[in-house]
């Protein structure tokens, strides 16, 4: 559900109605169990019951807080059913914003830590930094985005943090709401704290998670009360980590909390015993719902009775007219926190525009885009006006840069290598960050290492040099057995323009040399054993990728291209030398035919041109993952390790994948290949085909996957498993 800006025009309200007695409303904290706030607040709709303050802590903040701005409890309703809870509270960007670089370290790398020059590794303040529930926020708060005071919205509001640096309770009532409402629901460990002017803001309930007392300075005289506290209910044992760190965590506002809970005059609690803070699971979230609505309805009696007391409250039930539109006119776009690059690239990178209409739909992808662009650590925007002028509006970015340096950690486990790790370092220094060192280390049965230097430009091709060093040692099959096993050692130097055209399109233009040694044995395409034991080559290379799918291992739509030609030669200073080339080619594509179905074609093919191929540079099939062992190596199921092929390669790939449960999928692929020496005539030479059964799950540390398969080169079933993202 998509919520615009909203504008709020109080209803006026006559001496009479202003001498009732005023009712507050206190919303505790609770993490997900906050979904019954919102079953409560629909019932007290129902019931007619004016709500003149409201007082919040973490979640009881948030649907506070959007309460206090006009959202009616349906409406509430259907953001909390309808909300993508893990996405919003893991910060996840979606692949298609992300910067192409940004694409090719997350689809490898599981932990990143960032450093700067001179310091340690730092760690995160916390797991989740927040800053996508802080956007969400804003989205849904357009229009008071800077309050003088919470006491002119629609109804006053206030809610509780806590300020790490002198040890005590902060009441919020005016400034940023959004960022307030953040402020509140910061757990310590769990979310990064807000750092607000000389504050460290965590969560309100480790120092009052149920403000009654708030609410009654706000002016209240009746107070309704909503705890999602369980101990009432079900007594914890402390006998686990999470019991432990729950308690310890609230212990300091324990003398707050029974004393609030006398001060109530309608106390409800939904007895959410069976769920915990984290259970965000749809079915869990539209149970809490159902349960805040029964508790108050068991409560019917005590609301009729306040209803008379308060009077007539037709009028209040609702006091604010709400109008909601998709866009507004910015005159003018600031960006805060921009140190290390330049405000013309950032604008440029985003198509940023000033003195337009813009909507907000928009202005998400534009948060989207400068955090997939990978240099920030945090991206959260805000709408204000124009000094001493509300018509116009300032549309600000506010930035905080990452850290100079990261360290990358990665892991894939199979039954062939059976245990790989890669370990990355980066470190961007001088003006506007421009120069960028790099290095990675793969540590396996076919170690790799490199090292890189790239300078970064504003307007053309980035620069780069890079060295590469890698050891190559693996089986090879002739018509599906084994036939020897072949090893090496390749030194690999090129120098390169590489320029990102978009989130979507990156090439790269380059030279590179060559040089192989401690050669153990190669073989023609006929299988003639070569004892080279040194050789290098020279030549240059051309790359273009397009990729713009929504996930590297489980896409439900994409278009991935990748074209790579080379040409080489050797000994080209002397009478001997000879030159080829190869030319390479991917396009795969996904296609969701339901929900849970799709289809995933893809063809390929490697061409080998000149009169001598040298043993290093021909084709290959075999394997789950292009190049894992020979530079020509082709992936194709039913043929396991290396197999030998012509010079002229053609191929396909279709996969049937179908999503059995939540992250768990099964797949039937099937694919097809062809190659012999003359391309006009490769459909007539020898080909093979293969066929594939993959159960495959979405885990936390990467995709898990279990293949059988079978090609009538082998003739034999295989088997074939592994964890983690290929590298």
């Amino acid at each position: 559900m998509r919520w615009g800006i909203i504008v709020a025009f109080p209803l006026l309200l006559n001496a009479q109605e202003y001498d009732r007695p005023h009712v507050g409303l206190v919303l505790s904290g609770g993490g997900a169990k906050g979904a019954a706030h919102v079953g409560v607040l629909k019932v007290l709709e129902e019931a007619g019951i004016p709500i003149d303050y409201i007082a919040g802590t973490s979640m009881g903040a948030i649907i506070g807080g959007l309460y206090s701005v006009g959202y009616t409890a349906q409406e509430l309703d259907s953001l909390v059913r309808s909300q993508d809870w893990m996405a919003l509270l893991t910060d996840q960007v979606e692949r298609p914003y992300r910067s192409f670089q940004n694409k090719v370290l997350h689809d490898r790398f599981l932990l990143s830590i960032p450093f700067t020059p001179h310091s340690k590794l730092t760690m995160p303040s916390g797991i989740m930094k927040g800053q996508s529930i802080l956007n969400r926020f804003s989205d849904l708060t357009v229009g008071f985005h800077q309050m003088s005071s919470f006491d002119s919205l629609p109804i006053p509001f206030a809610c509780v943090a806590g300020d790490l640096v002198e040890g005590k309770e902060v009441v919020l009532r005016r400034g940023n709401l959004p960022l307030a409402m953040r402020a509140s629901m910061a757990v310590p460990g769990v979310f990064s704290p807000v750092y607000l002017d000389d504050m460290v803001l965590i969560d309100g309930g480790v120092f009052n998670n149920f403000p009654v007392d708030v609410v009654e300075n706000m002016g209240a005289d009746i107070i309704i009360g909503v705890d999602l506290s369980t101990e009432s209910f079900v007594k914890p044992t402390y006998q686990s980590v999470t019991e432990i760190g729950n308690r310890l965590a609230f212990l300091v506002g324990e003398k707050k909390y029974r004393q609030n809970k006398t001060k109530v005059d309608l106390y409800l609690n939904p007895g959410l015993k069976r769920y915990t803070s984290a259970d965000f699971k749809a079915d869990a979230i539209d149970t809490m719902l159902i349960m805040g609505e029964q508790v108050a309805r068991q409560h019917w009696k005590e609301l009729m009775a306040l209803r008379e007391k308060v009077g007539s409250v037709k009028a209040y039930a609702n006091k604010s007219s709400i109008k909601r539109t998709d866009s507004l006119y910015v005159e003018r776009v600031r960006i805060e926190g921009l140190y290390s690059h330049e405000k013309a690239w950032l604008f440029r990178n985003l198509k940023i525009k000033e003195d337009c209409f813009i909507s907000f739909a928009e202005i998400e992808r534009q948060v989207q885009m400068l955090q997939g662009l990978g240099y920030f650590s945090n991206v959260s925007y805000r709408i204000v006006d124009k000094e001493n002028d509300s018509l116009h509006k300032i549309l600000v970015f506010s930035l905080k840069e990452r850290s100079k340096g990261c360290f990358n950690v990665g892991m894939h486990i199979d039954t062939e290598e059976v245990a790989a790790i890669l370990m990355n370092g980066r470190l961007n220094f001088g003006k506007y960050d421009r120069n960028e060192l790099f290095s990675s280390v793969k540590i396996s049965q076919n170690p790799k290492m490199n090292i890189g230097y790239m300078y970064h430009t504003s307007w053309i091709l980035d620069l780069g040099v890079e060295y590469e060093l890698s050891y190559k040692d693996f089986k090879l099959f002739q018509n599906g057995k084994k036939y020897d096993r072949t090893s090496y050692l390749q030194n690999h130097i090129s120098a390169f323009l590489k320029e990102d055209l978009s989130r979507y399109v990156t090439c790269k233009l380059g030279v590179q040399y060559d040089f192989f040694s401690n050669v153990s044995k190669l073989y023609s395409v006929d299988y003639i054993c070569d004892y080279l034991k040194k050789e290098d080559y020279v030549g240059s290379f051309f790359e273009l990728d397009f990729d713009n799918s929504d996930d590297l291992t489980y896409p439900t739509y994409e278009v991935q291209c990748n074209i790579r030609g080379s040409c080489s030669g050797n000994d080209v200073f002397s009478s001997h030398s000879y030159m080829f080339g190869a030319c390479q080619f991917k396009v795969k594509t996904a296609c969701l035919l339901s929900s849970r179905f799709c289809v995933l074609p893809e063809i390929f093919g490697r061409v080998l041109w000149g009169n001598t191929i040298p043993n290093f540079f021909v084709n290959y099939i075999g394997g789950e993952y292009l190049g894992r062992y020979m530079i020509g190596q082709q992936p194709f199921y039913g043929v396991h390790y290396a197999e030998l092929v012509d010079n002229i390669l053609l191929g396909g790939y279709l996969q049937l994948r179908y999503q059995i449960a939540d992250k768990h999928y099964v797949s039937c692929i099937g694919n097809w290949a062809s190659y012999n020496n003359n391309l006009v005539h490769v459909f007539n030479g020898s080909s093979v085909t293969g066929v594939a059964m993959k159960y495959s799950y979405d885990s936390l540390i990467g995709p898990f996957s279990m293949t059988l398969d079978y090609s009538n080169r082998t003739k034999d079933f295989g088997g074939y498993v592994s964890l983690g993202y290929y590298f």
